[in-house]
């Protein structure tokens, strides 16, 4: 099965959202682009299992919030959550974090949430009552899940990015550093 969207459109709607972010409130230098062809560090043996040609080839074309800033803590991108950066990291296992330390693969099969060769995570839960994003490249959709509560959402990829912006614009999101942003009713569903 291919995909809804192309690798452009994809890295397109996640360019516009980083942009944004750095608009707002993120350093200029926290964006990090990919040179010609791609991030050639990102590795198809950063997962195991491995992931579709699709994840990597978007993994090597994406931008990314550079995790290792010198001041120790990542940026945050929402309530909770850090983009997770995978032109910054040595993997080893199911891919950025272990399973065994985060549980992903256990609370995501739990809560019906697909971690499978055609999905990779984007933001990763910065604490206890973080949220991850979980990017599915073959239907062209994100999931937001906060395991704490139990909840997880879905939507099209570019309307995901526009519904997180909007909830920047509204405050209901809002940055209290470049490493902290907090939510103005706690971490809530996108779509409310």
């Amino acid at each position: 099965m291919t995909s809804l969207l192309s690798t452009d459109e994809i890295v397109t709607a996640i360019s516009s959202f980083y942009d944004f972010l750095i608009s707002f409130y993120l350093p200029e230098s926290s964006l990090k682009t990919p040179p010609p062809g791609g991030w050639p560090d990102v590795s198809d043996g950063f997962f195991n299992p491995p992931k579709s040609k699709a994840v990597m080839e978007l993994l090597r074309a994406l931008p990314y919030i550079d995790s290792r800033q010198p001041h120790g803590e990542p940026f945050q991108i929402y309530g909770g959550a850090v983009c997770v950066d995978y032109a910054g990291y040595d993997f080893e296992g199911p891919g950025p974090f272990e399973a065994e330390d985060c549980h992903l693969a256990e609370f995501a099969e739990s809560m019906g949430l697909d971690i499978s060769e055609h999905t990779f995570v984007l933001a990763a839960a910065s604490g206890e009552n973080g949220c991850w994003w979980i990017l599915d490249v073959q239907l062209g959709i994100i999931q937001m899940a906060q395991f704490e509560d139990g909840e997880f959402d879905e939507m099209p990829i570019a309307e995901f990015f526009e519904k997180i912006k909007e909830k920047f614009r509204l405050l209901e999101a809002y940055p209290t550093d470049a490493e902290t942003v907090e939510m103005a009713k706690g971490i809530e569903e996108v779509d409310n």
